[in-house]
C-alpha cells in the first residue's frame, strides 16, 4: 500500500512539475502593443476605441467588437503551441459560413526561406481551444531559433479571453507592433470583414499581412454596416495611417443607398484629406455579384454604384486633390462563378485573389511613398 502511495505521489508530483515547466502567455496584460491590426490603444480585442460607442451606429460598434484581422505575432522553438480562448457566442448569422471561419483561430509559420506555412490543429474546440502539439519541422536550427508564428483570431466571434502555453523547455517571444511604421486602414463591408472564407488565414486582409509582412494591416471591415457614415469616418481619421482604403459599396448598392454614395464619400474624402494632407486614399469599385447574369437589378445596382464612385474620383480629382487611387472591378478580377462563396463574398479561392489584387495595388502606392 505504502509502494503505490510513493508511485501516486511520484506521478502526481511529476505530472505538477511538468505542468509548472510549461508557460503560459496572456497577450492582453502585455505593456508593450503586441495585438496586431488595431488603429486605437494597446491590446484590446475590439476594433474601434470605447468612446466611439457614443457617436456610430449601433450596429457598427457591434460588429466592431469582432476580431477581424486582429492577429498574434510570435517567435517559438515550441513542439508544442495550445491556445485557449473564450468568444461570447458564436456567429451564425451566414450558412455559408463555416464554423471556423467565422469563430476559430488559424497559425501560419514563417520559415528561413521568408515563405509562409499553414499549422494544422491537431485538436480544436471552436470557442475554446485550438491545440498545435505536433510542431516538428524538418529544419535542424528550429529547436535553436524556432520561427516566427502568426496566429489569426476569429473574425465574427467577440473574443473574451485568449491564452498561449507552449512546451516546458520551449522559449517564448512576442513580436511587438512597430511604433514607426504607420498602419494600412481597410474601411469595408462583410467582404473586408471576412465572409465567406474556411478559416480566419484566409481573409483577404490576413492574406495582405502575410504578403506584405513587416507592415501592420487595421481590417475595418463591418458585416453588413460599413456605410460610410459620417460619425465613422471622423473615428477612423483618428488613425495616423499609411493609406487608408474605402471599400464600402457592397453595403451601398441598393435603391436605398446609391443616391447617397457621392455626398457620403466625398464628405469622408474631404474630412480625411483635411487632417491627413498627404496620405494616399485608395477608393475600390464593388466588385459585383454572382448572379448579375441573371439578375437584372443586381447588375443595374453594381453598375450605378460603380458609376457614382467614378464621379466622386473625378470631382476630387478636378478639386485639385493629390494622393488618391482608385481600383476597378476589373482590376479586381474575380471570376463571379468560381470565386464567390455566396451572392457576393468570395469564397478562398476568390479571397486569395482579391488579396493579390489589392498587394499589387498597395504596394505601387508604397513603393511610390518611398517605403
Amino acid at each position: 500500500m505504502y509502494r503505490k502511495i510513493c508511485i501516486i505521489s511520484l506521478i502526481a508530483t511529476f505530472m505538477s512539475g511538468n505542468a509548472m515547466a510549461q508557460t503560459t502567455h496572456t497577450p492582453s496584460s502585455e505593456t508593450k502593443q503586441v495585438v496586431w491590426g488595431l488603429g486605437f490603444g494597446v491590446n484590446s480585442f475590439t476594433r474601434l476605441p470605447a468612446d466611439a460607442q457614443q457617436t456610430i451606429p449601433a450596429d457598427v460598434w457591434r460588429n466592431s467588437r469582432c476580431s477581424s484581422g486582429l492577429q498574434i505575432r510570435f517567435r517559438t522553438n515550441a513542439a508544442s503551441v495550445v491556445v485557449d480562448y473564450g468568444i461570447e457566442a458564436k456567429s451564425t448569422s451566414n450558412n455559408w459560413f463555416s464554423d471556423v471561419g467565422a469563430n476559430g483561430l488559424d497559425m501560419y509559420a514563417r520559415k528561413s526561406d521568408g515563405k509562409w506555412y499553414w499549422c494544422h490543429p491537431t485538436t480544436r474546440t471552436v470557442g475554446e481551444k485550438f491545440s498545435y502539439t505536433q510542431l516538428d519541422p524538418d529544419d535542424a536550427t528550429y529547436h535553436n531559433n524556432g520561427y516566427e508564428y502568426r496566429l489569426y483570431l476569429p473574425p465574427f466571434a467577440v473574443l473574451t479571453s485568449l491564452s498561449i502555453t507552449v512546451n516546458a523547455g520551449a522559449s517564448f517571444e512576442y513580436i511587438p507592433v512597430p511604433q514607426d511604421k504607420k498602419p494600412i486602414v481597410i474601411y469595408g463591408t462583410s467582404i473586408v470583414h471576412g465572409a465567406v472564407c474556411s478559416r480566419p488565414g484566409n481573409t483577404w486582409t490576413n492574406i495582405v499581412s502575410r504578403n506584405i509582412p513587416d507592415r501592420p494591416i487595421v481590417n475595418l471591415g463591418f458585416s453588413g454596416t460599413g456605410r460610410v457614415e459620417p460619425e465613422v469616418a471622423k473615428v477612423i481619421n483618428e488613425i495616423d495611417a499609411e493609406i487608408f482604403v474605402l471599400d464600402c459599396l457592397p453595403n451601398m448598392s441598393n435603391a436605398k443607398l446609391i443616391p447617397f454614395i457621392e455626398s457620403r464619400y466625398l464628405s469622408a474624402i474631404d474630412t480625411l484629406r483635411k487632417y491627413h494632407p498627404h496620405t494616399p486614399i485608395l477608393l475600390a469599385e464593388h466588385i459585383g455579384y454572382a448572379d448579375m447574369g441573371t439578375n437584372k437589378t443586381r447588375k443595374q445596382w453594381v453598375l450605378d454604384a460603380n458609376s457614382k464612385l467614378k464621379n466622386v474620383y473625378a470631382i476630387l480629382k478636378k478639386k485639385g486633390y493629390k494622393g488618391l487611387y482608385y481600383i476597378t472591378r476589373g482590376q479586381l478580377g474575380l471570376d463571379m462563378s468560381a470565386d464567390i462563396g455566396d451572392y457576393i463574398h468570395p469564397n478562398d479561392k476568390g479571397m486569395y485573389q482579391y488579396a493579390k489584387a489589392y498587394t499589387q495595388k498597395l504596394k505601387k502606392i508604397s513603393g511610390r511613398l518611398g517605403h
